[in-house]
């Protein structure tokens, strides 16, 4: 059984804990995945204010694309590792197949970057990165980002012809 000092100990314990969880300030799952549909959207909006800059058309988003993407950020975030293939062994022409997809063409991922802004600036600073990034024939958009156990973001963009 359990001494009043031990029950004591164990109270106290646990509220640290939450006291130091609240500051933290981590996002809820509902607050995150707002967070992360927002931060999606203004890659979006990026990459097409470069593809407009470039003489290429605008790309719109497509549902499933952006389900492979975000499935890919999550698995990269879990595993903590970056890589065009999943753990599975699927790349991303597989990966948007297995949602239904079947015109994807090209792949940018990235991680620890803060800001849309800011990997979508790396992305344009990368010669293979920006080849995709400012494909012409580049029509469709599916975009993640999500977070690491440490907070850590990883990006996909994927592109699709139709």
């Amino acid at each position: 059984m359990r001494t009043a000092a031990h029950r004591a100990a164990t109270l106290l314990a646990l509220a640290v804990l939450a006291y130091v969880g609240a500051e933290s300030a981590a996002p809820t799952p509902a607050s995150a995945g707002a967070a992360a549909q927002k931060a999606a959207r203004k890659v979006v909006n990026l990459t097409n204010a470069q593809r407009i800059r470039a003489g290429c058309p605008r790309v719109t988003i497509s549902a499933a694309l952006s389900r492979a993407a975000r499935a890919h950020s999550r698995e990269m975030a879990a595993r903590r590792r970056m890589s065009h293939v999943g753990a599975n062994g699927r790349d991303f022409v597989a990966r948007a197949r297995a949602q239904g997809y079947r015109y994807s063409m090209g792949e940018n991922i990235a991680y620890g970057f803060r800001s849309p802004r800011g990997v979508v600036r790396a992305w344009t600073r990368s010669p293979g990165h920006r080849r995709n990034l400012l494909n012409c024939q580049a029509r469709k958009i599916g975009v993640g980002v999500a977070r690491s156990a440490k907070g850590v973001r990883y990006w996909t963009q994927v592109f699709g012809s139709r």
